[in-house]
């Protein structure tokens, strides 16, 4: 009888220690997703705001909407080179003819 309880103790043991590192990995796996996520947040924040200021550069809601959604699809730096390009395509000196 006592062997068979403390093979029952160690098995529930060997189980709740699998059951706390479980939970600890996907405690890890939670915290470094929403790091990435704060991350990719701020980004998009910040691009957003970059390209509302360019809508009104532009003065065209469309232009800045397409921007915006290839932004999402593209990787940070080509985003800011294709910015880079639309705001070359509309000079602001043509603001002044409005």
């Amino acid at each position: 009888m006592g062997d068979m309880t403390g093979a029952l103790s160690g098995l529930l043991a060997g189980f709740f220690l699998a059951v706390i590192i479980i939970v600890v990995i996907f405690a890890v796996l939670l915290f470094i997703i929403y790091r990435q996520l704060v991350q990719i947040k701020g980004l998009l924040q910040g691009s957003n705001f970059y390209l509302m200021t360019l809508a009104q550069t532009l003065g065209d809601r469309k232009a800045a909407a397409r921007a915006a959604m290839h932004h999402l699809n593209l990787k940070e730096i080509e985003a800011i080179q294709f910015l880079n390009l639309l705001q070359m395509s509309f000079p602001e000196d043509e603001e002044e003819h409005h």
